[in-house]
């Protein structure tokens, strides 16, 4: 038949033939779910290869060093755009590596992005594949011919959402981490019984019950669907209070700022104010009780230029009196003979 992808139609062959992975995801630390990816290996063999490898790590043994996307983040979320991840170096965008060596060329671009959930390889231009990787939230034409496209997700398409929704930096980095706790490569399986048998037999976490219980019990019993919407809306409650706490630890931070900011400014007017005002050395102390000798000191500390003005004035006054004689002399011009 011809499989859909959230209204997308495109015969590409889904079947057990198709391999399937998945990774596990955690946002500041807690479990959110798990993310299942189809890789169409009969269009992209060799980059749905490098993909299946990096999930299972299996080449870490070959390589003596870590090649898996297993304790690596989504870097960079882009709302209506994509999420990238698979820098398991570096998990900025500046690192990772494929199982080919640091890099391999581009396969072909047959698929194309046609909407949400198709997978991706990130690169920095033609023939620059290593292991990042996006998933698309939309339709992203303009990349069709420059990216690889080579798997979808059929699971998990609401944890995707969880990380397109969460708050970001003027980086796009996501404020809390947003993790790939375990990666691997799941079995398919035709039916939703069959699928439950074979994850337990996987996982190696399947309980054996002694006896064989009542129908009474097992109408009693909460079904997995159910348990699982409220794991998901406990999950999602708990990753809004996360949210709500990087974020009022931003604001905090920038009120603090602000803050120190203020006290610099008024400790700056404090000290302009002062340098601006007269020091105590410069100004008379105040006389709390005049007396004579007060007034008398007060005389006679006039300034010197007032001084020399009154003995001035004084001494005219003195020129000023001459003697009739002296006057007479003056008057014809005689004053060089005195």
């Amino acid at each position: 038949g011809v499989p859909t992808l959230w209204g997308h139609s495109r015969d590409m062959s889904t079947s057990k033939r198709n391999p399937h992975v998945y990774q596990d995801i955690t946002i500041d630390g807690k479990k959110t779910g798990r993310i299942v990816i189809e890789l169409f290996s009969s269009i992209c063999p060799r980059t749905c290869e490098n993909f299946r490898a990096l999930c299972t790590g299996e080449k870490s043994v070959i390589f003596g060093r870590r090649m898996g996307y297993q304790g690596s983040t989504f870097h960079r979320v882009i709302k209506g755009f994509m999420i990238q991840g698979g820098d398991f170096t570096h998990n900025d965008g500046t690192g990772g590596e494929s199982i080919f060596g640091r890099s391999f060329p581009d396969e072909n671009f047959s698929l194309k992005h046609e909407g949400p959930g198709w997978l991706s390889m990130a690169n920095a231009g033609p023939n620059t594949n290593g292991s990042q990787f996006f998933i698309t939230l939309a339709t992203t034409s303009h990349l069709n011919g420059k990216h690889v496209v080579f798997g979808r997700v059929v699971k998990g398409i609401d944890v995707v959402r969880i990380i397109e929704g969460l708050p970001t930096n003027s980086d796009d980095k996501p404020l809390v981490q947003v993790a790939i706790a375990e990666a691997g490569e799941v079995l398919v399986v035709e039916n939703e019984e069959e699928e439950k048998d074979a994850l337990s037999k996987q996982q190696g976490d399947r309980k054996r019950k002694d006896g064989e219980e009542s129908e009474a019990a097992k109408a009693k019993k909460i079904t997995k669907a159910e348990q699982l919407r409220q794991q998901t809306q406990k999950t999602k409650e708990s990753i809004d209070e996360s949210v709500r706490s990087a974020l009022i630890t931003k604001e905090k931070q920038k009120q603090l700022k602000k803050e120190k900011e203020r006290e610099r400014d008024a400790q700056h007017d404090e000290e302009h104010k002062e340098n601006t005002m007269t020091t105590p050395s410069d100004t008379p102390e105040p006389n709390p009780d005049p007396s004579p000798s007060s007034s008398t000191s007060s005389s006679s500390s006039a300034t010197p230029s007032s001084s020399r003005s009154t003995t001035t004035a004084k001494a005219t006054e003195k020129s000023d009196e001459k003697t009739p004689a002296q006057r007479n002399r003056h008057m014809w011009g005689f004053d060089d003979e005195l």
